[in-house]
């Protein structure tokens, strides 16, 4: 699969590469019009010394350049494309990054609505893949451990839930501050900051795991008694959530590492990892579960997990290391400091906490959803599983659309150029409305076909078919909310929507379906009107907040944030 380039400053990187013991980065401070360069001395280690420069990062400035009829010196336009190593005393290379700078500094550089469609297209298409295949590994222990018995199954889908709930949506929260500081860093040539960003924010979140973690070997099954009835799943629930207790450190050097190179425009590493590891995970769930020479039953599942999650670290290690992509990902590592990990984390938190919120509060939401259907009946019961299930798998083209905005946003914002970042969110708008009508076609003109594609029960087929219109409904406000959620994201302005989150779904949208659903018994439909009625205030909120946030200030406040972390 290609790699998407990830846009920032060829001039900026190849200073970084030739200065020794320093970064250069240059910003447009969009107060006095002047472009500054300032120096830094890095507090652990230099950046990586290449002596060359991003072929693609020139070609893409290249192709800005013409897309705003600047014109370029006769050495660019003699020398064509620009392929394999430029050396950084190249006169083409040299001559590219003073045109760009210039023309930077004096406003004439916007980007395209074309060209934002096709970046936010190639790099949305991977991350589809990936976001697919990494949930695969929970479904994979599912079906496993499913044809065991029921209450294995019980224990299984309780304990992944807990752990959803308790430890992955929060890690994917805590994350999330990387979606803004990295692509900023990056953008405004701060390569070294790229990678001290990674090693803080692992390092708050292995911190912020280890009580996690203690919790679940030591209070687990006393905690669980209260939510089911049952005391044996209870008790598989609590044996599951200890085993995959091990493997979490590895997934958090997954989610932290994958967006260390998708600020630099990587965003298939993830990708061609989980191609090879989602396999390896189906195969040992067979072997650790059924295999009459190795397996352990009930327990296999969770032990297959967790050295799956501890693959996924190590395969985006090696792919970081050995990789031959012109986009060089060590360019961004100024190599491992215990010092820089445990500083400045005000800096994180002020992103981070917002981000636990936001992802947070819209999980246990539809969580809220499952728990209120299970007193309607089996049936009903059923539908909701279903329904959940096509919901779930209609926000994964638009969350693999808004961590692309997300990174391309915040990326702008932190190269000074306030109108492309404002372009950028505008292109995202418009592709999640295109994804939003996709997805209403096919729910709707499909709800004659898709239900049987789960059950073979008439009843069951029934109420989810009558619920698709609604669903389809649904998902336009759905894909407008994720989309214009990564917007905010990149812009740095997580707290607006983790405030939207919390009011759309828990004062508006919870109390609508208690009242729908168990006071004018409008059943399952009732759980999915109140929702709906929240989620559509909040989609149409945050998309405003989204276009109509002040870029110039964003710029000012990113460039803030780049130096105070130095």
């Amino acid at each position: 699969m290609p790699e998407s380039h990830q846009f920032t400053h060829s001039a900026r990187s190849r200073r970084s590469s030739i200065v020794v013991g320093s970064y250069r980065s240059s910003f447009f401070d969009p107060q006095d019009n002047l472009l500054h360069r300032t120096e830094r001395r890095p507090s652990s280690s230099s950046v990586l010394v290449t002596g060359f420069v991003d072929p693609d990062l020139l070609n893409e400035e290249v192709s800005l350049l013409r897309d705003n009829n600047i014109n370029l010196p006769a050495s660019v336009e003699h020398h064509g494309a620009f392929y394999g190593a430029v050396r950084e005393d190249d006169a083409a290379a040299t001559d590219v990054a003073d045109a760009w700078e210039t023309s930077v500094a004096a406003h004439k550089v916007v980007t395209s609505t074309r060209r934002e469609f096709y970046v936010l297209a190639t790099s949305a298409f991977p991350l589809i893949v990936t976001f697919l295949l990494q949930n695969s590994l929970t479904m994979a222990s599912v079906f496993s451990v499913g044809h065991i018995g029921s209450q294995e199954l019980s224990g299984v889908t309780l304990a992944s839930l807990t752990a959803s709930i308790t430890c992955i949506a929060a890690i994917q929260g805590l994350a999330t501050c990387l979606d803004t500081l990295c692509p900023e860093a990056y953008g405004s040539g701060n390569l070294r900051l790229v990678g001290v960003y990674f090693q803080r924010c692992t390092a708050l979140i292995l911190t912020a795991y280890v009580p996690v973690a203690l919790l679940w070997w030591i209070y687990a099954e006393r905690a669980l008694v209260y939510i089911v009835p049952e005391t044996e799943v209870a008790i598989l629930s609590a044996r599951y959530l200890r085993v995959i207790s091990l493997g979490m450190p590895g997934y958090i050097f997954f989610e932290t590492g994958k967006r260390f190179l998708q600020a630099q425009g990587i965003f298939n590493a993830s990708t061609s990892v989980l191609f090879v590891v989602a396999p390896l995970n189906i195969l040992l769930n067979y072997t650790l579960v059924w295999s009459p020479a190795f397996g352990i039953g009930y327990i296999g599942a969770p032990v297959a997990v967790a050295i799956s999650y501890w693959a996924m670290a190590i395969g985006l290690l090696v792919f970081t290391v050995t990789t031959k992509s012109a986009i060089n990902p060590l360019k961004c590592w100024g190599g491992f400091s215990l010092d820089e990990c445990f500083r400045k984390w005000s800096v994180l938190f002020g992103l981070a906490l917002p981000g636990v919120v936001m992802i947070e509060a819209e999980f246990l939401a539809f969580e809220c959803l499952t728990l209120m259907a299970s007193h309607l009946g089996s049936a009903n019961l059923a539908a909701q599983s279903i329904i959940a299930t096509l919901t779930s798998l209609g926000y994964q083209i638009p969350f693999s659309v808004s961590v692309a905005s997300a990174t391309r946003t915040a990326n702008f914002i932190g190269s000074g150029m306030p109108q492309s970042a404002a372009k950028t969110v505008s292109v995202s708008i418009l592709f999640g409305v295109a994804i939003s009508i996709a997805n209403v076609a096919l729910f709707y003109f499909g709800r004659g076909f898709i239900p049987h594609l789960f059950t073979n029960d008439s009843e069951v087929a029934q109420i989810v078919k009558d619920l698709l219109p609604l669903i389809a409904v649904l998902e336009f406000f759905d894909a407008l909310a994720t989309v214009s959620g990564g917007c905010l994201r990149g812009e740095g302005m997580q707290k607006i929507g983790s405030w939207l989150n919390l009011a759309g779904y828990y004062l508006i949208g919870i109390p609508l379906v208690v009242l729908f659903t168990f006071r004018w018994g409008w059943g399952l439909y009732g759980l999915w009107v109140g929702i709906l009625i929240g989620l559509a205030l909040i989609g149409s909120l945050l998309v405003w907040f989204a276009v109509t946030a002040n870029m110039n200030e964003l710029v000012a406040r990113a460039r803030s944030r780049n130096e105070n972390s130095v």
